[in-house]
C-alpha cells in the first residue's frame, strides 16, 4: 500500500466520522444555537451546551461506544 493510498483512507475515515458527528448533532434539540445533551450526559445539571461542546460530547460518548 502506498502512502497516497493510506492518506486517502485516512481522509475517507475523517469524512465518515464528520458525517456521523453531524447526524448526531442534528438529532439533538437546538434552541438559540444551544444544544441539549442532557439525555446523553449530565455535565452541570443543565444539559444545554454550545455547538463546540456538543461535538466534544458526541465524539466522547457516541463515537467511542
Amino acid at each position: 500500500m502506498t502512502i497516497a493510498q493510506i492518506r486517502e483512507y485516512e481522509r475517507q475515515a475523517e469524512v465518515l466520522q464528520n458525517a456521523k458527528i453531524m447526524k448526531h448533532l442534528r438529532e439533538l434539540k437546538c434552541v438559540d444555537e444551544m444544544y441539549y445533551v442532557g439525555d446523553i450526559v449530565d455535565l452541570d445539571n443543565d444539559g444545554w451546551v454550545d455547538k463546540e461542546r456538543a461535538i466534544e460530547v458526541i465524539k466522547k460518548v457516541c463515537l467511542t461506544a
